[in-house]
């Protein structure tokens, strides 16, 4: 997050990011564009490998399932 924020460009983009610091309450633009990069920096950390667990989990479910049985021994 911190090598992120540091090549981030030092100017506001644009007239949304703005407009919807104005409606954060945080003291200052800083704080606002950071805890705007910690919401997204949390989900990656934990929505995106709960999904591929997920993901995961059903894969390995659908595979035993359709595998053929194994032939018996003499």
């Amino acid at each position: 997050m911190a090598g992120s924020l540091a090549s981030a460009p030092h100017t506001v983009p644009d007239a949304y990011t703005l407009a919807a610091f104005r409606r954060s309450g945080l003291p200052d633009l800083p704080s606002y564009l950071v805890s705007d990069d910690f919401g997204a920096v949390i989900f990656m950390l934990i929505g995106v490998p709960l999904a591929g667990l997920a993901f995961g989990l059903v894969g390995g479910v659908l595979g035993a399932a359709l595998r053929p049985p194994r032939p018996a021994l003499p």
